[in-house]
């Protein structure tokens, strides 16, 4: 926002603050007695404009911009016009163009697509968390049904079981947490379904270990030091539930796509608690020395499985007379 008001080039004072908590006060009381007027340009709420108005100090800015979405130049440059710092305006706004639709979805070779893939070919009620799975509520998964906030998912499926049960539903439903999100604040919430257990629950939680927080640009995790020699962590998520009394913890390699999903299915249909470790590598993170899948034109008879599962590479068209997998 700083350099789009350097954009416009215009003959004002520019305090960039370095700090925005705790504000110097006796700075702005200078600037205050040096200029006529003090304008906040911050996106979102008037944090910094209301501390100065608190402190007494003569300010102005959400009367001139948004309080919501971020500040572009023209936002800017018409919110400068209307507080009379700007004479003539010289940016037209330009209407967006329709184009391409470009949802975001997981990365060629992610782990987690046979994962969610499985899931939503169960048709089970999925707890969907936060980390780079939450994509699995978008197109073309549609996997996950909720998306609240890191860890949640492990209380919420608790919750969720005991008002199902309560209205007679024994449906079986899944959870799913990443193992950055586990470390992070998924321990506790395993912890309380051990205290909060009965024998009637029908839970299956899924771990997504890929060995990286993969979600804030691939920053290891305490069990990032399995694939690193480099990261000096080592735990072992199966062996921290173990500790914990959880028992039925089954470790799977979902790229062995048949016995992943006959594993899954499987432990949807058991009462109690079940735990999946999917341990699949980050395909970004980490370079995976196997064989890569793809397409074979020679022998496609235009399923579309590969494209069902969102894969980027990947597109069917139409072609007139045809279809051509790309």
């Amino acid at each position: 926002m700083y350099y789009n008001l350097k954009e416009l080039n215009l003959p004002v004072s520019i305090y960039k603050l370095g700090m925005v908590y705790p504000i110097s006060t006796r700075k702005v009381r200078e600037l205050g007695e040096r200029y006529e007027k003090i304008i906040v340009l911050e996106e979102t709420m008037p944090f910094i404009e209301n501390e100065l108005k608190r402190k007494g100090i003569e300010c102005e800015g959400k009367r001139y911009f948004s309080f919501t979405k971020e500040l572009h130049i023209e936002d800017i440059e018409e919110g400068l016009f209307n507080a009379g710092v700007v004479r003539e305006r010289r940016l037209t706004r330009v209407e967006p163009m329709d184009t391409v639709s470009r949802p975001p979805m997981f990365c060629a070779g992610c782990p987690h697509r046979p994962i969610f893939d499985i899931l939503k070919k169960s048709k089970v009620k999925v707890i969907g968390d936060i980390g780079c799975y939450s994509m699995a509520v978008l197109p073309a998964f549609e996997a996950a049904h909720t998306n609240i906030s890191m860890g949640a998912s492990v209380g919420m499926i608790k919750g969720m079981n005991k008002a199902m049960r309560q209205n007679n539903d024994d449906e079986p439903i899944a959870a799913v947490i990443g193992d950055g999100t586990f470390f992070h604040s998924g321990l506790p919430g395993f912890v309380n379904l051990l205290h909060q257990a009965d024998e009637e629950d029908n839970m299956t939680l899924i771990v997504l270990d890929n060995r990286t927080t993969a979600m804030t640009g691939g920053q290891p995790n305490a069990s990032s030091g399995r694939y690193n020699v480099d990261d000096d962590m080592d735990a072992s998520i199966k062996e921290i539930l173990n500790a914990m009394r959880i028992k039925n913890v089954i470790e799977v390699d979902q790229f062995d796509y048949n016995k992943t999903r006959e594993i899954i299915n499987g432990e949807l249909k058991k009462k109690g608690l079940s735990v999946i470790i999917a341990t699949r590598p980050c395909a970004l993170r980490y370079k995976i020395k196997e064989p890569y899948f793809y397409v074979d034109p020679e022998i496609c008879i235009g399923c579309r499985s590969c494209v069902k599962t969102n894969c980027p590479p990947i597109r069917m068209k139409k072609y007139e007379g045809s279809i051509s997998l790309l």
